[in-house]
């Protein structure tokens, strides 16, 4: 059985880190303070029983101090947990729509031949378009949209339609993740994109997608369950919806509504 992580780090009303901890199976590897002294530590449950810690701001987290001066196997507990962190793929919208980060998107598609595979994608979102690949006067071999007179891609892309080339360079390009984090992912997406995208999350056979939106229309019942929508309370907190109300949430119930009305603050 695998082991199960679980760490922590505690922020207070101000926002800024109270302490970070780090269980396995339930006991405690490490409990430190904001100064980075430890309250409490089984280092020996990660093999790291030999670290002289001396812990400080210079690194982003305890976890991160304990795996880059600790000797990792690959088939401990720390060398798994390492090889977990490395399969997360982080993308956030601001990289993404820009032009030379399209572009370069566009060049990875072609040199691994997926443009079938884009042409299918884009149509199972309603954008019908035929693409080709063809060489351009430099040598460069560029997607285009397939007319009498053939149109460059890039130069016809709606924004929504470049939030799908980039979810398709992730998924589909970099394919390299098992757990992927995206911020903002409907940002330029009509409502109806972003329920279809929601609903394509879930269909990733073996991958898990946490996002980010300020769409509220998607915390309908038929989009998605309410304990699997997190909201951010003004005390910095995080739970999902299921658990920021007394009242027992039903599918019939109009979340959407229930959160504008102020039920889950």
């Amino acid at each position: 059985m695998a082991p199960q992580f679980c760490t922590a780090t505690k922020r207070g009303a101000d926002h800024q880190i109270r302490g970070e901890s780090l269980r396995l199976d339930g006991m405690t590897v490490f409990d430190c303070d904001p100064t980075g002294k430890l309250v409490d530590s089984n280092l020996g449950l990660v093999g790291a029983q030999n670290l002289n810690w001396t812990f400080s701001g210079g690194y982003a987290s305890a976890l991160a101090y304990v795996s880059s001066n600790t000797p990792v196997q690959a088939d401990s507990v720390l060398g798994r947990l390492r090889f977990f962190t490395q399969s997360v793929t982080m993308a956030v919208h601001d990289g993404w729509g820009s032009s030379r980060t399209l572009l370069n998107h566009l060049e990875q598609i072609v040199a691994k031949e997926l443009v079938g595979d884009l042409e299918e994608f884009l149509r199972d979102f309603g954008i019908d378009e035929k693409l080709v690949v063809l060489t351009d006067a430099d040598g460069s071999r560029s997607i285009y949209c397939k007319h009498e007179r053939p149109i460059p891609f890039v130069h016809c892309m709606s924004s929504g339609t470049r939030t799908l080339v980039s979810l398709f360079y992730i998924y589909r390009v970099l394919s390299r993740g098992t757990l992927y984090l995206l911020d903002e992912f409907d940002a330029y997406c009509h409502f109806e994109l972003a329920e279809r995208l929601i609903k394509y999350f879930g269909t990733e056979a073996g991958r898990q997608t946490i996002s980010t939106t300020h769409n509220t229309s998607l915390t309908r019942n038929d989009v998605m369950r309410p304990d699997c929508i997190f909201m951010f309370g003004r005390d910095g907190s995080l739970c999902p919806l299921s658990e920021r109300t007394s009242r027992e949430l039903r599918f019939g119930n109009n979340v959407e509504r229930l959160l504008r009305n102020g039920e889950f603050d």
